[in-house]
This record gives structure tokens, sequence and C-alpha cells, in this order.
């Protein structure tokens, strides 16, 4: 932990299976809290939202109209 006004925890993470971070900023496959992503997926027309968590598993999340809501009850998220 970095002490400072907004102090930075390092950590990182090695997931030999996780191909959605074969091109990290640490290597191919390292993981950090600073990693995550949402990649938006569909050709043209966005069908859904993939979101790449900071401890290698990904979450894939419908695309959402305006004024529509997605709960997810096991991450106990909810997208608006």
């Amino acid at each position: 932990m970095l002490d400072a006004p907004l102090p930075i925890e390092w950590r990182r993470t090695y997931r030999s299976q996780l191909t959605a971070y074969d091109h990290g900023h640490l290597g191919a496959r390292w993981l950090t809290p600073y990693s995550t992503r949402i990649d938006v997926v569909g050709q043209g027309k966005p069908t859904a939202l993939l979101y790449h968590a900071t401890d290698g598993r990904s979450h894939r999340y419908p695309w959402l109209a305006i004024g529509q809501r997605h709960h997810d009850p096991v991450e106990q998220i909810t997208l608006t």
C-alpha cells in the first residue's frame, strides 16, 4: 500500500486459463485491480456487455435499453 491522499494497493494475480487477458500490462494473463474492463459484444449493434473482474472471472450481461434494469443475484449487483 502506498500511503497517499488516494492510497494505491498493489496486487497481481496470474490466471493460466484466462485468455481474455493475453495482452495484459504485466504480460499475458497477469491481473491487477486496475485491469478490469467492460467489452461491448455484438457486430454493429451491441447485444451484451462482458465485464472482466479483478479475480479473473468474466460476467456477461444483456445490453440494456434506456430505462431497463438487470439484476445479477449471484454477484448482487443491478445494472440500470
